[in-house]
């Protein structure tokens, strides 16, 4: 389990219980602070996958970095689907950064191999 994971459980329990929070608010009380605690719950709803996503982004890359560490091969169709790291979306398709699992796929050409 990775701390995004567990970032992302924390995050729903609070979501539902702002859910809660503005049922019980919008039965008793005010339709304002019922709404009010249906945006904290919406927000709160929204970190939760994001780092969800974020959790299941860092598992996928283990996987890549495993794979490529044994010696099979990772074919570059896969990051269209998992992105290689954050800068993915800015890259335009080429190796960007210390962390970027492109490098893996990449063959290993040398200037010498090149010449």
């Amino acid at each position: 389990m990775t701390s995004a994971l567990r970032t992302a459980r924390a995050l729903t329990a609070v979501a539902l219980a702002a859910l809660g929070s503005a049922v019980y608010l919008g039965l008793t009380h005010s339709l304002w602070l019922m709404a009010a605690c249906l945006y904290v719950a919406a927000f709160f709803a929204w970190c939760a996958h994001r780092d969800h996503q974020h959790h299941r982004t860092l598992r996928a890359r283990a996987a890549l970095r495993e794979r490529a560490v044994s010696g099979l091969p990772v074919q570059p169709a896969v990051f269209d689907t998992v992105p290689c790291c954050d800068l993915a979306g800015h890259a335009d398709g080429r190796t960007h950064g210390a962390d970027c699992l492109r490098r893996l796929a990449a063959p290993n050409t040398t200037r010498s191999e090149a010449a």
